[in-house]
C-alpha cells in the first residue's frame, strides 16, 4: 500500500469516527434495534368494541377492518417476534351501516362524501354548507368462513361490558334484544338459548388460554357512547347508560377472565374518551343556521320567523310571563324566559348571519301551559330556546336540518336525541370519569402485568389543536385529508387509526423495555375526498 493510499484510508476512518462523535455529541435521533424487551408478543389476543374491530365511517367492511389499529399494531408487533393475528374477516366491500338502529342488515352500506349534482347559483350567498354524507348499497352480514380457533380479535359494535360477559350476545336471534350479528357470525358456539355457549370475553379468554402471550383489552365505550349518541335520552332500552357500580363490578370480572386465562400473559387496557373529543358532537355546529343579507330569501325568511305570527308572538309571551303578568310562575322561571327568546338576524358572512338552531331542551321547566293561556297556538313552545356555544349538536342531526328542522316550527323543533344540553354534558362526563377511575384502579392493582393507554388523554389532545406527523397535519374532524375520523364522526379513519397504534405501541415499549418500530400514519389514507 502506498504511503498516499494508507493516508486516504485513515483519514476516511478518522472522519468515520468524528461523526460517530458528533452524532453522539449533539443527541442525533438513533433507531433502536426492534426487539421485544420483557413482554412476548408471540400470540396476541384483543378483545374490544367497535373501534378496535374496525369499524369506519358506519359499518364494518374489509376495508377498515384490514386498518384497524390492532392490525396495524401486529404487523409492527411482528418486527419483534409477533405471530400472525387474524381476525373474522367479514368479506364485504361497503359493509352493513350499524349506527342507525334498526335498520335492516344489508339496506345501507358505508358512508362516502358526494359532491352536490347542483352547483348554487350565487355561491356568495349561498345559506347552507354540504349535507349529509350519503350511504353507499349494503352487503348482509354473513357468517365467518374461516378457523374459529384461530382468531386473535374479539370485538364487536355495541359490546357492553356486561354483554361482552353473557352469551345471549351470541343467539338466538329471535326474540332476543341482546343478539349481535357481528358477535354471532364468529363466536365459537353461537348459543341457541342465550344462556349457554359462547360469550365475548369467554371467547377471548379461550384464545388467550391457548399459547396466547399477550393482550389488548379496550371494553367499556359502549356502556356510554349509545347513550351520548342518542342524545342522552333517559329509559331508552336502545341506548342505555350502564350505572357505575354494575360497570365497576363487571369490568372487574371481565378484565379478571382475561388475566385468569394466563398467568404469564401481559396486556394493555385502553380507557374511554369524553365525547367532546369526538366529531361526532363538534361537526355540526350550534349556531349552524345562516341567512346572509345578499339573499333576498333569506332577508324574507327571516323576516316571517321574527313576525307575530311565528316566533315574535312566542317572544311577546315571555315577556309577559317574566314581567309577572301570567299567575303561577315562580320567580326563578320568570328570571329565565328571556333566555328562551327565538331571534333570527341576517349578516354580511357566514359569520355575522349565523343563528342558533332552535331546540326543545327538555331539562327546561314546561311553560306549555302558560303560554297556552296566553295564545292556545303558543303550547308547541313550553320548552323550546335557541342552542348556545354550551350545547352540543350531534352529526345525525345534518341529516334533518335541511329540511327545516330547527328553524320553522312547521318542521319542528330539534328534538333531544340530536342534542347534548350543558347538564346532560356534565352527566355523561361524571360517568365517564368513575368508568376511567374503575378502569385505572384495575390496572393499578395488576401493576407487573398491565400498562394502561389514555385513550382520554390522547384524543383530548387530538381535539385541542392540530398533530403534526412528518410534516402533516392530523385534527380531530372528518374533513379530508387532515381529519382523523371516518364520516361516522366514531371511528377513526385509517389513518388515525394508524395514530393510535402508535400511542398504544408508545405505552407497551416505556412499560415493557420493547423497541416495537412505529409505523407512519401518512402512509395510511385519510377519508376519501368528495365523488361526484
Amino acid at each position: 500500500m502506498t504511503t498516499m493510499n494508507a493516508f486516504k484510508k485513515y483519514s476516511i476512518v478518522a472522519i468515520m469516527v468524528v461523526m460517530i462523535g458528533a452524532c453522539d455529541k449533539y443527541n442525533l435521533p438513533v433507531t433502536p434495534k426492534p426487539k421485544a424487551g420483557d413482554a412476548d408478543f408471540t400470540k396476541t389476543v384483543a378483545v374490544g368494541s367497535s373501534l378496535t374491530a374496525g369499524f369506519m365511517n358506519g359499518a364494518l367492511y374489509t376495508q377498515g377492518q384490514s386498518n384497524s389499529f390492532m392490525s396495524i399494531m401486529a404487523k409492527q408487533m411482528a418486527l419483534v417476534g409477533g405471530g400472525e393475528f387474524n381476525q373474522p374477516d367479514i368479506n364485504a366491500v361497503n359493509g352493513d351501516y350499524g349506527i342507525t338502529a334498526g335498520l335492516p342488515a344489508g339496506v345501507a352500506g358505508r358512508l362516502y362524501l358526494k359532491l352536490p349534482t347542483i352547483a348554487p347559483p350565487n355561491p356568495a350567498c349561498t345559506t347552507s354548507g354540504p349535507g349529509p354524507s350519503p350511504k353507499l348499497p349494503g352487503n348482509t352480514i354473513t357468517a365467518y368462513a374461516g378457523d374459529k380457533s384461530k382468531l386473535n380479535n374479539f370485538s364487536v359494535y355495541k359490546a357492553s361490558i356486561q354483554l361482552s360477559l353473557t352469551p345471549a350476545l351470541s343467539g338466538p336471534a329471535a326474540g332476543n334484544p341482546y343478539f349481535n350479528p357481528w358477535f354471532s357470525r364468529f363466536a365459537a358456539s353461537p348459543s341457541v338459548n342465550g344462556a349457554t355457549g359462547s360469550s365475548l370475553v369467554g371467547d377471548a379468554a379461550a384464545a388467550l388460554a391457548n399459547n396466547g402471550t399477550f393482550f389488548v383489552f379496550w371494553l367499556g365505550i359502549d356502556d356510554v357512547l349509545g347513550f351520548a349518541l342518542n342524545g342522552a335520552v333517559l329509559n331508552d332500552p336502545a341506548a342505555p347508560l350502564t350505572t357505575t357500580p354494575v360497570f365497576s363490578g363487571t369490568y372487574t370480572v371481565a378484565l379478571n377472565t382475561m388475566l385468569n386465562a394466563k398467568a404469564t400473559a401481559k396486556g394493555v387496557v385502553g380507557n374511554i374518551p369524553d365525547v367532546s373529543s369526538l366529531p361526532y358532537f363538534t361537526t355540526v355546529k350550534w349556531n349552524s343556521i345562516v341567512f346572509l343579507s345578499c339573499n333576498p330569501v333569506s332577508v324574507g325568511t327571516v323576516n316571517l320567523l321574527n313576525s307575530a305570527g311565528v316566533y315574535g308572538g312566542y317572544n311577546q309571551a315571555l315577556d309577559a310571563i317574566a314581567a309577572g303578568l301570567v299567575p303561577g310562575v315562580s320567580a326563578e322561571v320568570r328570571a329565565s324566559a328571556q333566555s328562551r327568546k327565538v331571534v333570527f338576524k341576517t349578516g354580511t358572512t357566514s359569520t355575522t348571519g349565523a343563528n342558533g338552531i332552535v331546540i326543545k331542551d327538555q331539562t327546561l321547566f314546561d311553560l306549555g301551559p302558560y303560554l297556552s293561556a296566553i295564545n292556545p297556538g303558543l303550547s308547541i313552545f313550553g320548552q323550546v330556546r335557541q342552542a348556545n356555544s354550551t350545547d352540543l349538536i350531534t352529526l345525525a342531526a345534518g341529516s334533518v336540518l335541511p329540511t327545516g328542522v330547527g328553524v320553522s316550527p312547521a318542521a319542528g323543533f330539534l328534538g333531544d336525541k340530536y342534542v347534548l344540553v350543558p347538564s346532560e354534558v356534565t352527566f355523561i362526563q361524571a360517568s365517564i370519569t368513575a368508568f376511567n377511575s374503575a378502569i385505572s384502579a384495575a390496572v393499578t392493582a395488576n401493576p407487573d402485568r398491565l400498562a394502561l393507554f389514555d385513550a382520554n388523554a390522547v384524543l383530548k389532545e387530538v381535539a385541542g389543536g392540530t398533530i403534526a406527523i412528518n410534516g402533516s397535519a392530523l385534527t380531530s374532524s372528518i374533513s379530508p385529508p387532515a381529519g382523523a375520523f371516518s364520516l361516522d364522526g366514531v371511528h377513526p379513519n385509517a389513518r388515525g387509526q394508524a395514530y393510535i397504534a402508535n400511542k398504544i405501541i408508545g405505552v407497551i415499549n416505556a412499560k415493557w423495555n420493547s423497541t416495537i418500530p412505529l409505523c407512519n400514519p401518512n402512509d395510511f389514507a385519510p377519508n376519501d375526498l368528495p365523488a361526484q
